[in-house]
């Protein structure tokens, strides 16, 4: 719940642990997601691939859902931890790319597209998970946060720790 920044001791914001808890929610819910679609997913890596000319399988399937966790918590350590804006961008940028692929372009079916199946509810709480995580990050005590400074409440610690006359 704390970090040290510069000799100084800072609490996590109330924002910051509202994100955590979301971002880390959609990362739980989308490897459930490759849990149930797994068959699925090696299917259509075989079936691509194949029409290329190349075998790629169960292993490139496991290896993007493995990079695809990497790259999310290292991005979730970043902003949750370390306070990066770089992250928090990254973040940002990636749920946008996200929402454009749920929603779909032209020529190419977005979520919505076809019958509703349970993949398609998981990939849309999904969606919204990542939205409030998002939102969170660009709340006035997240703003603090990735700033680097004390909030009040943290500067009324520091008050409090001196000795009184």
């Amino acid at each position: 719940r704390r970090r040290q920044r510069e000799g100084r001791v800072y609490m996590k914001p109330q924002s910051i642990r509202r994100f955590d808890q979301l971002y880390l929610g959609s990362i739980a819910l989308s490897l459930v997601g490759y849990f149930i679609s797994y068959d699925a997913m090696v299917t259509q890596m075989e079936t691509r691939t194949a029409a290329a000319g190349v075998q790629l399988g169960s292993g490139a399937v496991i290896g993007t859902i493995v990079l695809g966790l990497a790259v999310n918590l290292l991005l979730w350590f970043l902003v949750s931890r370390k306070a990066s804006e770089i992250a928090k961008w990254i973040i940002v940028l990636l749920f946008v790319v996200g929402l454009i692929s749920a929603i779909g372009l032209p020529g190419s079916p977005g979520l919505f597209a076809g019958p509703w199946t349970l993949i398609k509810t998981i990939s849309a709480a999904i969606v919204l998970l990542e939205a409030a995580a998002v939102y969170y990050l660009f709340q006035p005590d997240a703003k603090i946060w990735f700033a680097g400074t004390p909030s009040i409440d943290d500067e009324d610690d520091a008050a409090s720790d001196l000795p009184r006359n």
